[in-house]
């Protein structure tokens, strides 16, 4: 089950059903961390841990520290280029080019979502150094929640954006895995499976780039746009992570932005 949301207004959600997807409207307790961007880098702490420019490049948000040899003990209390200062995770995702030329992002939003399917009371905070890699992608312009498969033709007002949804049910044990994914699973309209039984936010990245036009010859650091993922690796501050988890997930609010307000 993979949620997908928008960068402002109300928020889509699509399921992920083995006959097809089906795509939803709906609102859904959140809460939301606004990063700029920090530095771009050939580094990769979770697929390349301890080898400086062993990876292709990369964009990275939130603590500003990151690189090859990070671990998220070094990113607690670090530096952060998102709004919410207890937010020093490190986010990152290939650059993008247009030919030879990177494009720089302008912002970040990391939506922290309840997933529907999950009971609010068994959700619980990601664990100190969790560390994931995600590749359930969409592409869509500015807040739009018309969603594309590759890059789209966008206006400078509505910029060209990356979707990517990370899952939201962990197995309780491993903070990583070999293949960095197995460790963690996306839900089902039922829930978490059985191996993968613990609930936590579905963390949704929104990257805008400074972009608009035709996308012809666009590409990914990683290989053509099809190749497009996002990195993650928890270093919240665990107090604060907690406090957001139980105020905004389990009571059932959208805290912001935009500002907080019941939804159920």
């Amino acid at each position: 089950m993979a949620f997908v949301f928008a960068a402002a207004g109300v928020l889509a959600f699509t399921t992920r059903h083995s006959g097809g997807d089906a795509t939803t409207t709906s609102v859904s307790p959140e809460f939301v961390v606004e990063c700029t961007w920090s530095h771009r880098a050939a580094d990769d702490p979770i697929v390349h841990p301890g080898h400086p420019g062993a990876a292709h490049m990369h964009d990275f948000f939130g603590s500003t520290s990151t690189d090859a040899t990070t671990t998220a003990a070094d990113l607690l209390g670090s530096q952060t280029s998102c709004q919410t200062l207890a937010d020093t995770a490190a986010y990152w995702a290939p650059t993008l080019y247009l030919g030879s030329e990177a494009i720089d992002p302008s912002r970040l939003f990391a939506y922290y979502r309840r997933p529907p399917a999950i009971d609010r009371t068994s959700i619980q905070p990601y664990p100190l150094g969790l560390a994931v890699v995600a590749d359930d992608v969409a592409w869509h312009c500015g807040a739009s929640d018309d969603l594309a498969s590759e890059p789209i033709s966008c206006s400078r007002t509505a910029p060209l954006t990356l979707r990517v949804a990370f899952p939201a049910c962990w197995n309780g044990r491993d903070l990583d895995s070999t293949d960095h994914h197995s460790h963690v699973s996306y839900g089902t309209d039922a829930g978490c499976p059985s191996s993968h039984p613990v609930g936590l936010p579905e963390l949704v990245l929104d990257i805008s780039y400074a972009f608009a036009g035709e996308p012809s010859g666009l590409r990914l650091s990683s290989g053509a746009v099809s190749t497009a993922h996002a990195d993650f690796l928890n270093a919240w501050d665990p107090a604060q992570l907690a406090d957001r988890v139980e105020s905004c997930l389990q009571q059932g609010a959208r805290c912001g932005p935009p500002p907080l307000r019941a939804v159920d």
